[in-house]
């Protein structure tokens, strides 16, 4: 971890602060509140890798390592001397506020070109104030910006293969919308400076808590919520902007009358009443489904460097499948798929998948798209086994809809999740007592960890282990959720 003065602003404060004061003031006075949203790290990873294959970019660069602050702005006073090269994550500071830039491209006449590298497929509106408070603080030291670029990932572009990865990266220019905000820059500045000199801000929750990124106190900021909040509405967007503007916090003291949806009226009668809503729409057609009944989930690889050759940055990879088969005297049998650790995984995953698969049947899934759009993929990459592959995509069945048309308890608070579902039908079934990976983005993180040479032996024994056992209890859930489902067509019959 670089070590930086905690007197000093920096740009990520700046944006802090632009997103939520509060943030800004706990992350001053309060860090040890901080409760990080799961994807943090792996997220700071993947941005970590990205920015070490843009700098080969500018192969001749010279990149400050020095974890020390004082020995890193030695480093980069050196390299002002000359700016004969391309500098990476360089020290500047302009009134205590310090930056170090991914990337510094000298033109010869002592302006540099200034590139912000991130993960992100394209150029999003809250890049435009991280850029301008670096070429802020760049000017007022000494070094003016000509032209400013968010450096982002080309998702078009395609893994050749043999590590070249020469296209991944698109260059936006900012230029103009840098030289815009540069009035802005010190008015955000002396804001922080106030915030942070004040008492800790008064700010209600809302968007802002997860957007432009998560921020990591809202668990602090929730704290005094009631438990059943407004915000559970499902996709109550505006409408509970409304709400909380009127002063409605507690889901149970808004008046039916204000709510037109009837996802949002079902939800908002069941949290009254404390108890759950039942329908036997689901059990009428689940009982025209045939058996045997197959249970199938994936889990993919998404990665914004590609791994394998003919394949895109963040393309969903499909790496893994668990499959729970059930039998019309209720018998249930078990299978699985997790992909290699060296090559392709697209064919043997297919290959698996069609021959577990090849008994007759319908396939039960939670979220068609997910499963429906892997399968499409794989057969667009594979026409050998497309005809296999597009045959069980006319076999699925989506688990999803049916339970929102029959079920909702209280305690799901909004969502229809399977990991929402699951506790109020199969309670001992508990994805909280997983060991280690126990959603989809611990398991893509899990993947991935799999997959790095660097990981060891034992280490990818108990990934292995993990990703195994969190995929089976997706499948597992889903075929206790079909016979809820069926018991409360058996119970209304």
């Amino acid at each position: 971890m670089r070590q930086e003065p905690t007197a000093n602003l920096t740009k990520y404060r700046v944006l802090d602060q632009l997103q939520c004061p509060k943030r800004l003031w706990l992350e001053t006075h309060h860090p040890e509140l901080a409760q990080p949203d799961p994807g943090t790290s792996a997220r700071l990873a993947s941005g970590s890798k990205v920015g070490e294959l843009a700098r080969t970019r500018w192969p001749n660069g010279l990149l400050v390592e020095a974890t020390d602050f004082a020995a890193a702005t030695a480093q980069t006073a050196e390299w002002t001397h000359t700016r004969n090269r391309p500098l990476f994550e360089g020290v500047f500071r302009h009134e205590s506020v310090t930056v170090r830039p991914d990337a510094l491209v000298p033109n010869g006449d002592g302006s540099v070109d200034l590139h912000e590298v991130k993960s992100s497929t394209r150029t999003k509106d809250h890049h435009h104030p991280d850029v301008a408070v670096q070429a802020w603080v760049l000017g007022g030291a000494g070094i003016p910006v000509r032209r400013a670029y968010l450096t982002h990932i080309d998702k078009q572009f395609v893994y050749p293969g043999g590590g070249d990865y020469r296209g991944l990266f698109a260059d936006d220019e900012l230029t103009a919308v840098v030289q815009g905000l540069a009035g802005q820059v010190p008015v955000w500045i002396e804001g922080c400076r106030r915030v942070i000199s004040g008492a800790e801000p008064a700010v209600a929750t809302g968007r802002h808590c997860q957007e432009p990124v998560p921020c990591p106190f809202q668990a602090h900021c929730h704290r005094d919520q009631p438990e059943f909040p407004v915000s559970l509405l499902p996709r109550g967007g505006q409408l509970i902007d409304r709400l909380r503007a009127e002063g409605y916090e507690d889901l149970r003291q808004v008046p039916v009358g204000r709510l037109d949806n009837p996802v949002h009226r079902l939800v908002h009668a069941a949290t009254l009443s404390g108890k759950p809503y039942r329908s036997s729409e689901a059990a009428r057609e689940l009982a025209t489904l045939g058996w045997p009944r197959h249970y199938l989930d994936f889990e993919t690889l998404s990665a914004a460097i590609p791994i394998w050759p003919g394949t895109r940055p963040y393309e969903q990879v499909p790496f893994q499948w668990s499959c729970h088969t059930q039998q019309a005297d209720g018998t249930l049998t078990h299978q699985e798929f997790l992909g290699p650790l060296t090559g392709d995984p697209y064919e043997p995953f297919a290959q698996s998948l069609i021959q577990a698969l090849a008994v007759a049947g319908p396939v039960l899934v939670y979220n068609i798209g997910f499963e429906r759009d892997r399968l499409k993929s794989a057969a667009e990459r594979l026409p050998q086994h497309a005809r296999a592959l597009d045959g069980i995509s006319s076999r699925l069945v989506d688990l999803l809809p049916l339970t929102r048309k029959s079920w909702y308890h209280p305690a799901m608070k909004g969502s229809w999740s399977i990991k929402a579902v699951l506790p109020t039908v199969a309670p001992e079934l508990d994805y909280s007592a997983l060991d280690g990976i126990a959603d989809g983005g611990a398991a893509a993180e899990g993947i991935a960890e799999l997959l790095d040479p660097a990981t060891s032996a034992q280490r990818r024994a108990e990934l292995d282990r993990q990703l195994r056992e969190y995929c089976r209890l997706d499948t597992l859930a889903m075929a206790r959720l079909a016979g809820h489902l069926a018991g409360i067509g058996r119970q209304e019959g």
